[in-house]
């Protein structure tokens, strides 16, 4: 996911892209400001001795069959929309 970021990130005139990983009805949102070119959740790095979790489950935190996950997802939905017509193209 991250990869796919950067490779958008020159050729997408957008101050922000957004993403989503879903794991059936789950959800993890993802930000990549242009501004600052940071992208969230941030990377966890590997571990050079130990075992560690590069993708925990805690972050797919929106589930789509509940209310909140909806709200969510229709913010992003809303703020997207209104990025894109706002931008001069």
């Amino acid at each position: 996911m991250r990869a796919r970021f950067f490779d958008l990130a020159d050729v997408v005139d957008l101050p922000v892209i957004h993403g989503v990983s879903a794991l059936g009805t789950c959800l993890c949102s993802y930000l990549y400001q242009r501004n600052n070119n940071t992208l969230t959740p941030p990377r966890i790095p590997l571990d050079a001795e130990f075992m560690n979790d590069v993708a925990p489950a805690a972050r797919w935190d929106i589930d789509l069959l509940s209310e909140e996950g909806v709200e969510r997802m229709t913010e992003v939905a809303g703020a997207v929309k209104t990025m894109v017509a706002q931008h001069q193209w």
